[in-house]
């Protein structure tokens, strides 16, 4: 992903296009995000709502174990409270 500042966007408007015919491009305004460009292509699959998946039988040990042993960041526990457990499994 590409990020430009809206300023910067305007000045080289033609070449952001390009750009967003091969990743997309994050626009911001005072620092934050504000838009994000993205080629027709991708458009039209999130529009489709296309998503991408995978049976478990088709990942690799390495990712079954990546997905087995992923924590939460401590910064989410609060959460925990709302599934009415503990977070522990």
């Amino acid at each position: 992903m590409h990020k430009t500042d809206s300023k910067e966007f305007c000045k080289d408007a033609a070449g952001q296009l390009h750009r967003a015919e091969v990743e997309t491009v994050l626009i911001t305004r005072n620092g934050e995000p504000a838009w994000a460009l993205v080629s027709f292509e991708v458009f039209s699959q999130l529009r489709r709502g296309n998503r991408n998946a995978l049976k478990v039988s088709d990942l690799s040990d390495e990712d079954v174990a990546g997905i087995r042993d992923a924590r939460m960041s401590p910064q989410h526990n609060h959460l925990d409270s709302e599934l009415g457990n503990d977070g522990e499994s």
